[in-house]
Formats: C-alpha cells, sequence, structure tokens
C-alpha cells in the first residue's frame, strides 16, 4: 500500500505520531523536528520544436539519493507522485537524476493557450524523502516566455569547412493561433546538435554543443564530418532564455556541396531583410553590388508564404520581386516562382526550402558588375511581412 510522504514524516518521530497527514504541511514544528535538504538542481520548461510546429514540457531534477516525490502546480495541485518500495532494490539505492519529457502534439492537435492552460505561470514545488530519512525540497519557476525560433544557415567551403550561423535572437515566438508568450526574452545560451548520417540515413554519432549568448556562429571539425561517407547531417539549433524555455529549429545539409569560397579576399555572399512591405513610399527595397570583374551569378527571393512555416504570421501573401540596374531600368521580375526552373539553386547556396510552385517570388540572374536594387512588390494593398534574399551563386 502506497504511505504518504507525510505520513513517512510522522513515522520517524514519536513526538509526531498525533499529527495527521493534512496538519503536517502547515505544522512549522514538523520541518523542524525533520531534517530538510534541499535538490541541487530543478528545471521544469517548456520546449517547442519551431520546425514541426509542437510543444511539451520536460523536467529535470538532481539531488543526494531520494525514493519519493511529490510534485504541485502553483495552486497546489498534485501533478506526480513517485514511490519507490522502502525495502526494495530502488527504494534502498535512491534516485539522484530524473528526467522526463511530457508527449508534444501538434499546434493543430493542442493549441499553445492549451498547454498553458496545463500548465500556469508560477512556482512548482517538489516535496520527497531521501534514504537517509532527510524531506528534500525544490522550487522552480515556470514561464511562458517562450523565444523565437533560431534562423540558422549552413556555409559549406570549398576548403571541406562547415559552418552554422544564425541571427541574434532578440523576440518571442510568434505562435500561429496568438497566444501570449511573453515580451521580455533574455537568451541564455544557444546549442547545436549534429547528427552524422548514414548511407541509410540513420544516426551514427552526435556532436552536442553549448554556446554563450553571445555567439552567432559554430565551425563543425572537420574530424566530425569525416565520420558521414555520404556527406549527410541533420542539424538542431536551440535558443534556450533564462527561464529554461526553448525552441528548435531542424534542418539537415550536405557537406559536398559547396555554397560559399574559403579561399582568397572575403566576400559577402547572402544578404536578407525581414521587414514589413507595403507599397508606394512603404516598398521594401535591398541594395546591392556586384564587385569589378567577371559577371555573377545571383538568386533573389521575396519570400511571404514560405515564413508560415517558421513561426512567422501576417506575411505579405503574394510577394513579387523586381530588380532594376542603377539607371532604375526593371530588368527582369518575378511573381510566383517554378520549382522546376531554380528549386535546385536553393540546395547550392543554402537557403531553405519553399513549397514547389507557392506564392513566393525567386529569380536567377547573371549580373555584370554594378549597382542594382531589388523592390518586393505587393498587390494585395495591405502591408505585411516579407523576408527578402539576395545570394551568390558560386558554382
Amino acid at each position: 500500500m502506497k504511505v504518504p510522504i507525510c505520513q513517512k514524516l510522522a513515522n520517524l518521530s514519536k513526538a509526531l505520531a498525533t499529527i495527521s497527514c493534512a496538519a503536517f504541511a502547515h505544522d512549522s514544528f514538523v520541518s523542524q523536528a525533520i531534517a530538510q535538504v534541499e535538490f541541487d538542481d530543478a528545471e521544469f520548461f517548456i520546449e517547442i520544436n519551431g520546425t514541426d510546429g509542437d510543444a511539451g514540457v520536460q523536467l529535470k531534477l538532481d539531488g543526494e539519493g531520494w525514493n519519493s516525490l511529490e510534485m504541485t502546480n502553483p495552486i497546489g495541485g498534485i501533478l506526480l507522485e513517485l514511490d519507490a518500495d522502502e525495502s526494495g532494490s530502488i527504494g534502498l539505492q535512491g534516485l539522484t537524476e530524473f528526467f522526463f519529457e511530457s508527449a508534444e502534439p501538434s499546434f493543430d492537435d493542442q493549441t499553445l493557450a492549451e498547454l498553458f492552460a496545463l500548465f500556469p505561470e508560477g512556482e512548482y514545488e517538489f516535496e520527497g524523502m531521501t534514504t537517509e530519512g532527510e524531506m528534500i525540497v525544490a522550487t522552480a519557476e515556470f514561464t511562458h516566455n517562450i523565444p523565437a525560433i533560431p534562423e540558422p544557415e549552413v556555409i559549406v567551403y570549398d576548403d571541406g569547412g562547415v559552418e552554422i550561423t544564425w541571427m541574434e535572437v532578440e523576440d518571442a515566438f510568434d505562435d500561429p493561433n496568438g497566444a501570449p508568450v511573453g515580451d521580455d526574452i533574455e537568451i541564455d545560451m544557444y546549442r547545436v546538435i549534429v547528427d552524422a548520417l548514414d548511407e541509410e540515413g540513420e544516426g551514427l554519432v552526435t556532436l552536442d554543443i553549448e554556446l554563450p549568448a553571445t555567439s552567432d556562429r559554430i565551425s563543425i571539425p572537420e574530424e566530425f564530418l569525416a565520420l558521414s561517407s555520404e556527406g549527410e547531417f541533420k542539424f538542431e539549433v536551440i535558443a534556450t532564455e533564462e527561464s529554461g524555455n526553448q525552441t528548435i529549429f531542424e534542418g539537415e545539409f550536405d557537406a559536398t556541396e559547396i555554397t560559399a569560397s574559403a579561399t582568397g579576399p572575403s566576400r559577402l555572399v547572402n544578404i536578407s531583410s525581414r521587414s514589413v512591405a507595403g507599397t508606394g513610399e512603404s516598398t521594401q527595397i535591398a541594395g546591392f553590388v556586384v564587385s569589378p570583374g567577371e559577371d555573377r551569378q545571383v538568386l533573389l527571393r521575396a519570400v511571404g508564404p514560405g515564413l508560415e512555416s517558421h513561426g512567422v504570421n501576417g506575411f505579405v501573401a503574394d510577394p513579387s520581386i523586381t530588380v532594376f540596374d542603377s539607371d532604375g531600368n526593371p530588368i527582369a521580375t518575378n511573381d510566383d516562382w517554378v520549382a522546376a526552373d531554380i528549386g535546385d539553386t536553393f540546395a547550392t547556396v543554402g537557403a531553405f526550402e519553399l513549397d514547389a510552385n507557392s506564392a513566393d517570388a525567386a529569380i536567377l540572374l547573371t549580373l555584370a558588375p554594378g549597382l542594382y536594387t531589388a523592390h518586393v512588390g505587393n498587390t494585395s494593398g495591405v502591408d505585411g511581412i516579407v523576408l527578402l534574399e539576395v545570394y551568390e551563386v558560386i558554382n
């Protein structure tokens, strides 16, 4: 029969034999009579997979050997009870580290607001008993502050090097269903996980690195890259907020597909700008220069609908893109890209994929040295977000 934690405490002292379980939690002299220690670590947090569009909660506990545990939410509701048989092997040996990860239903099956309702903000309390008969306790502050999805880019150099870069995460997660996710985001760290894959696409070995909040890139060691004979890798970039809540971006790359040169003078191979695109004076415009020398092949994209899969709402539903030369003459335009024409180029330059023949715009051009501008068209007349990108295509 399961014995409540409070009853175990009462049985430890004859002086407390007449105290009921209900009264135990409120009588101050109980904690004086029973030795009390604290867990070394207690973390309760939310994890969002921004690529797959799902969320769940996770718990990490660490402390000296214990054999029973009770977890309560900020309003006193019991969420979890663990009780090992004191005469059994686990009860005698005790647990130290404890971790669980909840189910992570998609936002279609469970909205973020519904998850928040199950797990309100506030202090979650943990009480248990150690194998030495001491009470072990902890509290964990739980918030709904969720960081935005990291937006990484993979650069494969012609000397065999691979670098994963990302923009600093400063904003809150843009929930597709509009749940309030906090507006005071402070990144604690970034974590990068890379899996080397075999010819069947199965993981061989994992590289897992934690980086400070000031980091915006990591170079993958050559020794690790050599582990995949096919050059195929999966990766995650995780932004972790000070509360412990974290948001994941998942992607893949082929280390044999070169996207940049590591020799000669450094040069910029990609620029991008995500901002509100309107009409007239509010038209989104980016200027770029093809440096003196040979002609360059350039990929330009105006991404609107393609942002939805990255958790961005309020985008322009059908953007177009027009390229002008330095004299203001239009030289190329596109409204709705065609996958068969330039889809393979996306992977070549390391750009994220778009749904085939979506309403996003993209142009592949060969340009002579000179000054150019790219203008985003917005025929809807409603201001919205567009990601304007310019890539140099290095063959």
